[in-house]
C-alpha cells in the first residue's frame, strides 16, 4: 500500500492531524476560527463540540525548548512545574495538570489577551480553571483587551461615565474626566484610565498660523481641573453592554455607507474600524447630553461664534473629525429612513396623483420625523433595529413616547453645532466640498493632514472671530410620526 507523502506509520492518524495543527499558526487559527466566535450567554452544549476539538488537539501539543523554557521560568516564581510527555512512561495520578490547563498563569494571561471578548468567555465556560482565572481577573484579562479592539477607549469611557452632574461644572460637558478604576476596596492609587483635561499640545501649521495672526495674542480659557470618575468591577458588566452595542455598529455601517451600491459592499479595515468607533463615541456623548430629557443649554439651535456648550464641543475636534462625525450621521439618518420608521405598512386606499406642493409637505413631514427620532443614542437604535419586525409604527411612536417623555420637543442638534463650528474657521472659506477633508471609509493619506489638527484646545471660538449675541431662539419642534401613522388608516384627503 503506497503510503502518503509526510505520514508516519508509528504516530496513529488523530495524533498526526494534532501535531499539524499545533503550530504557531495553527494554535491562532484555532482561537480565532468561527466555530468559537460564540456569544458567552450560549448553552454549554452549544460549545462543547469546539472545546473536544481545542483538548484533543492541546493533549497532543510539543512545546518548544524555548517556550518550555520560558515556560520554567515563569513556573519558578508560581510554585508549578512543567508536565513533560513521555510516551514510554506509564501515567501518573500526582494533581499535575497536563495540556493548558498545566500551563503557569502569566501564559495563560497572555493566551487571553489574543483573544477578543467573546472568545475569552468562550473559554472561561469550558471547565471551572478557566472559569475561575477569568471570575479573579476580570479587569486584569479584559481592560487590555478592550483597550485594543475599541479604541479610542478611553472616548468610550467619557460616554460611560457621563452624567447629569457634568452641567454643573464650567467645562464639564467637554472637558475629558480622569477615569480610575479601583482594582480591589481601599486601593488608593487605582488603574488611570484617561487622564483627562484638555489636549494642549495641538500644533498649528503654517497655513494656519498666517490665518491666526502670528502677532495677535490669543486669550486661552482657563477650565477647571477635571474630574475624577472612579470604576470598579461592578462597572465592567455594563461596558460590555456599551462594547457589544459598538460591535453591531461596525457590522452595520458598511451595508449603511453603501446602500446606494450594495455591489460595493465590504467589511472596514482596521484603521476605517478606528475612525468610526471614534465618530460614534462623539455622537454618543453629544446624544447623552442634548438629546435626552434634560433641559437645553439654550432656546434656539447652536449658532457660530454664539456661547453654547454643544458648539463647544465641536471646536473641540479637527475638520476631519467633523466631517467623519458627519458623514456617521448622515447614514444614521438613512438607517432611520429605510429601516427604524419606513413607510412598510401599505395603504389600500387610492389616491389621485399628487401635486408638487403636495410632494414638498410630504418630503418635509418626513424628514421632520426622521431628524427627530436622530435623537435616539446609538443604543436605542440598533434596540429597534434588532427588532425591527416587533415594533411597527403605532408600537415605536408609543414605545419612544413612554421612554422619552419630551421626545417631541426639538429636533436633534448634532448637525448645526457640526455646520456652527466649521463656518468658524475661516481657514475653511473657498473650499466647496468639505465632504473630501474626512471621511470614514477611504484611503486616509488622501486626506490633508493640515485640517487634522486644527481644532480648538481650549473649545474657544478661534481668532479672529469674536462672540456675538444669538440672533434665534427658536427650535424647530420634533414630530414623532404619530399624525402620519393615524393619517395611514383614513381616506386621502387632497389639499
Amino acid at each position: 500500500m503506497a503510503l502518503q507523502k509526510g505520514h508516519n506509520p508509528s504516530v496513529p492518524a488523530p495524533q498526526q492531524r494534532a501535531q499539524q495543527q499545533m503550530t504557531p499558526s495553527g494554535v491562532a487559527s484555532l482561537f480565532d476560527s468561527p466555530s468559537l466566535g460564540l456569544s458567552p450567554d450560549r448553552e454549554y452544549r452549544n460549545i462543547q463540540p469546539a472545546c473536544m476539538i481545542l483538548f484533543e488537539a492541546l493533549e497532543n501539543i510539543t512545546i518548544s525548548a524555548s517556550c518550555r523554557k520560558m515556560a520554567a521560568t515563569y513556573s519558578s516564581r508560581v510554585g508549578t512545574s512543567i508536565p513533560t510527555h513521555d510516551k514510554k512512561s506509564t501515567p501518573k495520578v500526582s494533581g499535575i495538570l497536563d495540556g493548558l490547563e498545566g500551563l503557569p498563569v502569566e501564559i495563560l494571561f497572555d493566551i487571553y489577551h489574543h483573544l477578543d471578548v467573546e472568545s475569552v468567555f468562550l473559554l472561561a465556560q469550558t471547565n471551572t480553571l478557566f472559569y475561575g482565572l477569568l471570575h479573579r481577573n476580570q479587569a486584569q484579562v479584559l481592560l487590555p483587551i478592550l483597550q485594543r479592539d475599541f479604541s479610542p477607549f478611553h472616548e468610550l469611557l467619557q460616554v460611560y461615565t457621563a452624567s447629569d452632574d457634568d452641567f454643573n461644572d464650567h467645562g464639564g460637558t467637554f472637558q475629558p474626566r480622569k477615569i480610575v478604576y479601583r482594582r480591589y476596596p481601599g486601593d488608593s492609587v487605582g488603574l488611570t484610565l484617561s487622564r483627562g483635561g484638555m489636549s494642549m499640545n495641538a500644533k498649528a501649521t503654517k497655513d494656519l498660523v498666517s490665518v491666526l495672526g502670528a502677532d495677535r495674542p490669543t486669550t486661552a480659557v482657563v477650565l477647571p481641573s477635571p474630574r475624577t470618575a472612579v470604576l470598579t468591577q461592578r462597572d465592567l458588566r455594563p461596558l460590555l453592554k456599551y462594547c457589544s452595542v459598538v460591535r453591531k455598529w461596525e457590522e452595520l455601517y458598511p451595508r449603511l455607507h453603501w446602500l446606494a451600491e450594495p455591489e460595493s459592499c465590504r467589511i472596514l479595515r482596521d484603521r476605517e474600524r478606528e475612525k468610526l468607533r471614534r465618530a460614534l463615541y462623539r455622537w454618543w456623548l453629544h446624544a447623552r447630553y442634548f438629546h435626552g430629557d434634560g433641559t437645553r443649554p439654550r432656546g434656539g439651535e447652536p449658532e457660530p461664534f454664539v456661547h453654547d456648550i454643544r458648539t463647544s464641543q465641536m471646536r473641540m475636534y479637527s475638520t476631519s473629525d467633523l466631517m467623519e462625525l458627519r458623514a456617521l450621521f448622515v447614514s444614521v439618518k438613512n438607517m432611520i429612513r429605510h429601516y427604524i420608521y419606513p413607510n412598510l405598512e401599505q395603504n389600500m386606499v387610492e389616491t389621485e396623483d399628487s401635486t408638487p406642493l403636495e410632494q414638498m409637505i410630504e418630503r418635509s413631514i418626513c424628514e421632520r420625523i426622521v431628524d427627530t427620532y436622530a435623537k435616539l443614542d446609538p443604543g436605542e437604535l440598533m434596540f429597534y433595529f434588532d427588532n425591527l419586525y416587533s415594533y411597527p409604527r403605532k408600537r415605536l411612536v408609543n414605545d419612544v413616547n413612554l421612554r422619552h417623555p419630551t421626545f417631541v420637543h426639538d429636533q436633534e442638534s448634532l448637525q448645526a453645532a457640526i455646520r456652527s463650528a466649521v463656518n468658524e474657521r475661516r481657514w475653511l472659506d473657498g473650499i466647496e466640498q468639505l465632504e473630501d477633508l474626512g471621511s470614514i471609509v477611504g484611503d486616509p493619506r488622501q486626506v490633508n493632514t493640515k485640517f487634522s489638527g486644527d481644532g480648538s484646545a481650549d473649545a474657544s471660538i478661534p481668532a479672529p472671530g469674536v462672540m456675538r449675541r444669538s440672533r434665534n431662539d427658536w427650535s424647530p419642534p420634533g414630530d414623532d410620526g404619530r399624525a402620519l401613522t393615524e393619517r395611514g388608516h383614513l381616506p386621502a384627503v387632497r389639499i
